[in-house]
């Protein structure tokens, strides 16, 4: 009887111990943490120990082909390809100013790179051109984004923001500072400036203020994640904000409560999915 008793104990262990093996097996480990050995080693690069012509790195982007684009401060762009750096700057290429504050790579190729005056444009065959609307007395690019549809929307201080559809420029008539783009999976644009937040949905501009939950004060970076909210960065607000892109109430979580001061510089999703 004690026998017969181990064995079906024996049994229903084994069966639960085959089951978990099974999930175990399912599981999506995308998310998981890797340990040092599977996941690799960090190797730092500055400009001691590679050709990276600087060390303060404003902005970073991979493009279609698979090449990392640096911009250091006042140094130009930089590509990192096959473990070889090329610096591109006002003495090699007609780009208009060696502080790149932005990157954006196309769907089809292209390299746009923002500077404190002017965009410069590298073709997928890796010819330079740019723009400097000869408007303005400068044109301090301060965020780039392609949309679906492929129209490149360009934020600047002081002057608003441009279209690019090609070869063809368009000038907004506003004259404000836009910090940020984002466009949602409806097609919606969204637009973070001085004035707060704004969404075009391609016909009409809507605004969304106080009224709607969201504190007065620059909107100066803006991230859509995957389950289509809406983060909100105010600048010097010690909160982050959020909405539904189906509805327009603001939420609000809020950050380092024993800071005087908070400024979030940028809005990423890590690999668990969290903020």
């Amino acid at each position: 009887m004690k026998k017969t008793k181990w064995v079906r104990y024996s049994l229903i262990v084994a069966g639960m111990l085959l089951i978990l093996v099974s999930l175990s097996a399912c599981e999506d480990k995308r998310d998981d943490l890797l340990d040092r050995e599977s996941a690799g080693v960090w190797v730092q690069y500055n400009s001691n120990n590679s050709d990276l012509p600087g060390d303060s790195i404003i902005d970073i982007e991979l493009d279609k082909q698979g090449d990392l684009w640096i911009s250091c401060s006042g140094k130009g762009v930089t590509r990192y390809h096959d473990g070889i750096w090329t610096t591109y700057n006002t003495s090699n290429c007609s780009i208009l100013n060696d502080t790149v504050t932005v990157l954006e790579a196309t769907n089809d190729g292209r390299l746009l790179a923002g500077t404190v005056n002017g965009l410069a444009i590298r073709s997928p065959g890796g010819d330079w051109s740019s723009f400097k609307d000869p408007a303005v007395p400068a044109m301090y690019i301060t965020s780039v984004k392609e949309a679906s549809d492929g129209t490149i929307w360009i934020g600047t201080y002081n002057q608003g923001y441009y279209l690019y559809y090609g070869s063809l420029f368009l000038h907004s008539t506003i004259r404000e500072d836009i910090f940020a783009f984002e466009e949602d999976s409806k097609g919606n644009f969204w637009l973070g400036a001085s004035f707060g937040l704004a969404k075009f949905d391609g016909t009409k501009w809507s605004y969304i203020n106080t009224s709607n939950g969201l504190p007065d004060g620059e909107v100066t970076k803006l991230f859509i994640d995957s389950k289509e909210r809406l983060w909100i960065s105010v600048f010097f607000n010690k909160a982050i904000f959020w909405l539904d892109i189906n509805n327009s109430d603001v939420k609000e979580v809020s950050l380092m409560d024993g800071m005087s001061v908070n400024l979030i510089n940028d809005i990423y999703v890590a690999i668990l999915q969290r903020i």
